[in-house]
């Protein structure tokens, strides 16, 4: 549950940073894809 806030937390902030910095908008999209790429490979693995 924590986990998932502070997940939130940090996707707002990224995304509010993303809005003022392009830079910042690539580290953004980055973490969305690494996050994807890592859950997918969970589900993969529970399997």
């Amino acid at each position: 549950m924590n986990l998932c806030k502070n997940m939130d937390y940090l996707f707002t902030d990224l995304y509010k940073d993303s809005k003022e910095r392009p830079r910042q908008a690539v580290l953004f999209y980055i973490y969305l894809i690494w996050a994807a790429a890592y859950f997918i490979a969970i589900s993969i693995g529970k399997e």
